[in-house]
């Protein structure tokens, strides 16, 4: 029986610095069917722009590596020669990259292989694909996964401060779905996301966006199938600061560098109880007994959306499907969206709304004030609580 190829998946915009650690990680993994595919890429308007010239020289110096390099298991996806580099602003960037990559190798591969993003800046230990080779027996066909993580931090004390308070807002994030139950349950980062080539095609592969394109995959799957999140093994992404896309690490540690947390809140715990009382009201929905909540009041205030689930009772005549119907109707987008409806709504306590998933928590004051160890202690005992969830070893009701 052949064994299904992992498909490592890696998009690349001045990376040569991090390219050799890429390339051994890969090369070295503990088993041998896999291929790595790169997509090195720049828009071409960045000739117009002096200050991005260097980015440019750095992705050249990257292709001439790798093909002097030739390697039969490493291929190029070439959008930063003259001639290849994105062409429309619109159509460019990471999210485009992942895209094009994907494509690729759905096009080439089996759907019994494996597609595994990762990012050049990500640190695996020789054994991650071994490890995610595990997943193959149980998978459906039907399911992405979601990697636990790490950041790797530097010895400067306020880009550490910056990557914790970032880890606590992940985390915190994943714990609330977790508890509540929401099948969107998922951390999105790119370099830790792995899935089968069926599960890829089921959604048609990867949406471009500006930013946010992991988000949007998972979403996708989860609602064709299901997106896990297993204990291990880890990824290890760079905890540097960027401002190359408009969310996720790199600028998170840019406007943390700022002290400004406007776009990484830890949301009112309130909030997420209000989701799980709109998706417990799903049942009763269905029977004509649901109540009005404010997840309801949400959509039609925010999204000009009145009843937004009793219209998909029409729709939907068998309850099991209809509540599936609720739920791709309140998805990840919109949960996130309401979280931040209903902070502007009821201003809360980040250190009281962390006691939440933490009740033995004993800070006070503000979040953005806690010394450095404080930071530290809050994110060790989220991680903690995120393991055990991960394991399902423990429920969080």
């Amino acid at each position: 029986m052949t064994k299904p190829t992992f498909h490592c998946a890696v998009p690349m915009m001045a990376e040569f610095e991090n390219l050799p650690r890429l390339l051994k990680a890969v090369i070295n993994q503990s088993i041998s069917h896999w291929q790595l595919w790169i997509c090195v890429n720049h828009p071409a308007y960045y000739h117009e722009q002096t200050k991005k010239h260097w980015i440019i020289e750095d992705n050249i110096k990257t292709l001439e590596y790798l093909k002097k390099l030739n390697h039969p298991k490493i291929h190029i996806i070439d959008h930063a020669s003259i001639g290849n580099e994105w062409s429309s602003r619109k159509k460019s960037g990471v999210g485009m990259a992942r895209k094009v990559l994907l494509d690729k190798i759905m096009q080439i591969s089996a759907e019994t292989d494996w597609y595994v993003s990762l990012d050049a800046d990500t640190l695996i230990d020789h054994t991650y694909l071994e490890k995610l080779s595990e997943f193959q027996e149980k998978d459906d066909g039907r399911t992405a996964y979601s990697m636990p993580y790490l950041h790797c931090f530097d010895h400067n004390l306020e880009t550490r401060r910056a990557i914790l308070r970032y880890e606590i807002y992940m985390r915190y994030y994943l714990l609330q779905l977790f508890k509540i139950q929401s099948p969107y349950s998922f951390t999105a980062l790119g370099s830790a996301i792995t899935s089968s080539v069926k599960a890829c095609k089921l959604i048609n592969g990867l949406k471009p966006k500006a930013s946010g394109e992991d988000f949007y995959f998972l979403q996708q799957i989860a609602k064709v199938g299901q997106v896990c999140s297993p204990p291990g093994p880890f990824v290890y992404p760079s905890g540097r600061k960027s401002e190359r896309v408009v969310f996720g690490t790199g600028p998170a540690i840019v406007k943390g560098l700022r002290n400004n947390w406007s776009s990484y809140p830890i949301y009112n715990s309130a909030a997420y109880r209000e989701v799980a009382l709109c998706m417990q009201n799903f049942e009763a929905i269905y029977k004509g007994k649901g109540r009005v909540n404010l997840v309801e009041q949400f959509f039609a205030e925010e999204l000009n959306q009145a009843n937004p689930f009793e219209k998909l009772t029409t729709q939907h005549k068998r309850l099991d499907r209809f509540i599936k119907a609720c739920h791709e109707k309140l998805d990840g987008l919109r949960i996130l969206q309401f979280l931040r409806y209903y902070e502007n709504l009821h201003p809360s306590n980040e250190l009281k709304n962390l006691q939440d998933i933490l009740p033995e928590l004993n800070f006070e004051g503000s979040l953005h004030e806690l010394p450095i160890d404080h930071l530290q202690k809050i994110n060790d005992k989220l991680f903690k609580t995120e393991m055990l969830a991960r394991s399902a070893e423990i429920s969080l009701d």
